[in-house]
């Protein structure tokens, strides 16, 4: 990919001769058109093809907590936030009895540097309101108060999510009501905590299951599988991250210039 500023051609979308030009992230940039286009169309192939159409689609339902969770990583890494989501949750996608599959629980929205919080299971009442409390993780010594915490609740179903009105970390509580129409349905629910900078923490995967009013005590042996019964989503290890492979306890380089302001 070359990238190039205004001359005498000036910026450029579709072919050129043998260029496909393209404007991203603001620039004007350029590839090579392929010399040849091949288009096997073996099952495995068409499982594939299948299967990136999904992760693309997924991509851009999330894109609202994917411009909060993956921009700076991105950035970094020279790409969009879509794209980065395809490259990191490639093995979340599978086949199963010739039906594709999705694993939330290891699904990345957020990656990122800024010290975690420990969240507790999901409660949900019976108007549909979805509780949920955090603390402190006691592996980070610092970490703003005035930082964000941000909670996404995704509906498979409707390709559908919402991301709740941010609490700061010193909150430690936080409600949100959920759509009527999302009563019975799946949902999967992420956390993670963003700084002043914009910077993120990696994210964390709180639960998943079927919508169900008056599930006011989550089962915290449901290793993340269906709670059957009561409809309540399972409990997530809430101190156990599902972003960047890295030790949340060992202190890591941070993509943003500075430290956060103490609380």
């Amino acid at each position: 990919m070359a990238k190039q500023d205004t001359g005498y051609l000036g910026g450029f979308r579709g072919n050129l001769g043998p260029a496909v030009g393209y404007k991203w992230r603001g620039k004007w940039c350029v590839r090579s058109k392929p010399a040849e286009v091949r288009n096997p169309r073996t099952d495995e192939q068409m499982r594939h093809r299948w299967m990136f159409r999904e992760e693309v689609r997924l991509a851009a339902d999330m894109l609202d907590v994917l411009h909060l969770g993956l921009r700076e990583r991105s950035l970094a890494m020279g790409m969009t936030e879509s794209n980065l989501f395809v490259q990191r949750n490639q093995e979340c996608f599978g086949w199963e009895d010739e039906q594709l599959t999705v694993d939330y629980q290891h699904l990345v929205v957020s990656m990122g540097n800024v010290p975690p919080v420990a969240f507790d299971v999901p409660q949900i009442d019976e108007h549909l309101v979805m509780t949920v409390e955090y603390s402190r993780l006691p592996s980070h010594l610092w970490g703003s108060a005035s930082d964000l915490v941000q909670l996404y609740i995704y509906c498979p179903s409707l390709s559908l999510g919402m991301l709740a009105a941010p609490g700061l970390r010193w909150h430690k509580r936080m409600a949100v009501a959920l759509p009527s129409e999302w009563e019975g349905r799946e949902v999967h629910v992420w956390g993670f905590v963003q700084d002043y900078l914009g910077c993120t923490s990696d994210s964390f995967y709180l639960g998943g299951g079927p919508l169900e009013p008056g599930a006011t005590d989550m089962d915290d042996e449901a290793d993340n599988e269906t709670v059957a019964g009561d409809g309540a989503l399972p409990a997530a290890t809430a101190a156990e991250p599902v972003g960047a492979a890295a030790d949340a306890t060992a202190p890591q380089p941070s993509l943003c210039s500075g430290p956060p302001p103490q609380g």
